[in-house]
């Protein structure tokens, strides 16, 4: 399965074929912010097909086809529109393509700055062995330049979690979404496959339904990432649930499709709101299907009879004192 960073940049490149308002509006957008060379092209073509004068609406998709083929990149254009899940959430598909991009951005100046701190630590020391004037400082900068490439290479690591490494298959720790699952689990889609496609009750599940009722991690995991973007009113779709899932340390499953994707296609067996209902009912009895935890066995006191009880405190009489021997005669 591709990564989150390139199915952002497949989604954001879709949505701008679509909608030529977008091309405008996100002119921020950078050649090296894709990091696959067929979109940097596409990207290329989307630009110059805005240039043109005279082009409508209507013949924006065909102009970006025709700009394309000069690039060699006319068959992409067709998979872009298909891989974009919403095209009004073209500007949040934007910002995770930066964000992915300063994450690599910030990657390779923790690398450069680490390799120039090694190489003045080399210098310093040489100058230290020499007796001469400044190595000493010199080693003390090259400790905090390190330092510094430290902070770059964590804060990108930060990013990392999220975007994913380009092209690289991200392992589901947990199981895919199409094998066979109970009653409960298909319950537990039903709800998140409401929410992912803005269902007219999402909002009042989102308001009443906690997350432990979910009875598997990783759909409470992503239910959970689902509300985060709801408060921030930020879009909500497969893509961003799974980015935000990310951020949450649980990445997509390895497979054809993320469970986003694949829940937002489903068919529910149930209305939302009844299934919602449901699950909310499972944990207020105390069966969410989570294991529960150990806990070690309370002491139980002991019967009224057979406890030992204290003491009662005896007074002693003292001893009676020896009788006095008799006169001998």
């Amino acid at each position: 399965m591709e990564s989150l960073t390139s199915r952002a940049e497949r989604a954001v490149l879709g949505a701008m074929i679509l909608d030529r308002a977008l091309v405008t509006r996100l002119n921020y957008l950078e050649w090296n912010d894709f990091t696959d060379q067929r979109l940097r092209d596409v990207l290329t073509a989307v630009r110059f097909a805005a240039a043109e004068p005279g082009v409508s609406d209507r013949d924006w998709p065909a102009a970006v086809s025709e700009q394309a083929m000069r690039f060699g990149a006319r068959d992409q254009t067709g998979d872009l529109v298909d891989a974009c899940e919403v095209p009004a959430h073209g500007p949040a598909y934007a910002a995770l393509v930066v964000e992915a991009s300063l994450g690599r951005r910030l990657a390779a100046h923790g690398q450069r700055l680490a390799a120039e701190a090694g190489q003045l630590a080399q210098h310093a020391a040489r100058a230290v062995t020499a007796h001469g004037v400044g190595g000493p400082s010199a080693g003390e900068l090259a400790a905090h330049l390190s330092k510094l490439g430290d902070a770059f290479a964590s804060h990108a690591a930060k990013t990392a979690i999220a975007a994913g490494a380009p092209g690289q298959p991200l392992q589901d720790p947990l199981g895919a979404f199409t094998v066979p699952h109970d009653a409960w689990k298909q319950r537990e889609d039903d709800v998140l496959a409401a929410l992912l496609t803005r269902h007219p009750e999402s909002g009042q599940i989102l308001a009443q339904l906690p997350a432990a009722a979910f009875g598997d991690p990783y759909r409470q995991a992503l239910f959970r990432a689902i509300r985060r973007l709801d408060v921030a009113s930020q879009p909500i779709d497969p893509l961003t649930a799974d980015w935000e899932a990310a951020r949450l340390g649980v990445p997509p499953a390895g497979h054809t499709h993320s469970h986003a994707t694949i829940l937002a296609r489903s068919t529910p067996q149930e209305t939302p709101g009844q299934a919602a209902a449901v699950l909310r009912a499972r944990l207020e009895r105390g069966t969410n299907g989570l294991p529960a935890p150990r806990t070690q066995p309370a002491p139980q006191p002991r019967p009224a009879s057979q406890h030992p009880g204290p003491r009662p405190y005896v007074v002693q009489p003292p001893p009676a004192p020896a009788a006095a021997p008799e006169p001998r005669n």
